[in-house]
């Protein structure tokens, strides 16, 4: 039988849960993120529970054995706003921010609220205030894909593999075809921006490139 000290304690635990799901959620759902604010709330609170339910227990085995399945069943549901875009796999930070809120929430359920709070600050940090210095690498790292066409009879591949290797650009061949009268290839570039935009005044003014498309990732 719960007292009503007790029972009161554990309302205001539950609730500490949500708030804390809650400020992560903002911050996502600002970002206009998979997952948002009632889905970091419940990851939240969802982990409290089970946290406080494994404690009711009394059993340190089951307190092992819980923690060990929340932790699996958190990466089960981050997995599923994994996805591949392109080049690039999207859905990673948000995964592993649906995994960081369900450790604030067992360690909620555990009553270690000096953790929380320094973790939680943590969090919002990495998540907004270094999205400036994310955006600064991710320019020095650029990601494209060109698709050239090149009559056969010219084929200049052997000038343009050459730039990228004086450019110093990271490249790869995924396709090529080609019919009767041109070839058709297929690169993955990376490389900074100022060295891609070196290669495209290359490739502009080249006489024997018939056809360029251009994908940013």
């Amino acid at each position: 039988m719960v007292d009503g000290e007790s029972a009161l304690n554990e309302i205001i635990t539950l609730l500490i849960s949500v708030g804390a799901g809650a400020i992560v959620g903002f911050e996502r759902e600002y970002r206009s993120k998979p997952a948002g604010f009632r889905t970091m709330i419940l990851v939240s609170l969802g982990s409290t529970l089970f946290t406080m339910a494994s404690i009711k227990m009394g059993s340190s085995s089951a307190h092992d054995r819980i923690a060990a399945n929340i932790i699996t069943g958190i990466g089960f549901l981050g997995a599923g706003v994994i996805y591949k875009d392109g080049l690039n796999v999207g859905g990673l930070t948000t995964a592993v921010t649906i995994w960081a809120v369900a450790a604030l929430g067992m360690m909620i359920g555990i009553g270690e609220y000096h953790l929380v709070i320094f973790s939680l600050i943590v969090i919002l940090i990495i998540l907004s205030l270094l999205e400036t210095v994310q955006f600064k690498i991710d320019k020095l790292h650029q990601k494209r894909r060109y698709s050239f066409k090149i009559d056969k009879l010219k084929n200049p591949l052997s000038a343009i593999e050459n730039k990228f290797l004086e450019l110093k650009i990271n490249f790869k061949n995924i396709k090529t075809t080609w019919n009767d009268k041109e070839i058709t290839i297929v690169y993955d570039l990376m490389a900074s921006n100022q060295k891609l935009e070196k290669f495209d005044l290359f490739i502009e003014i080249h006489p024997d490139i018939k056809e360029i498309e251009q994908t940013s990732y």
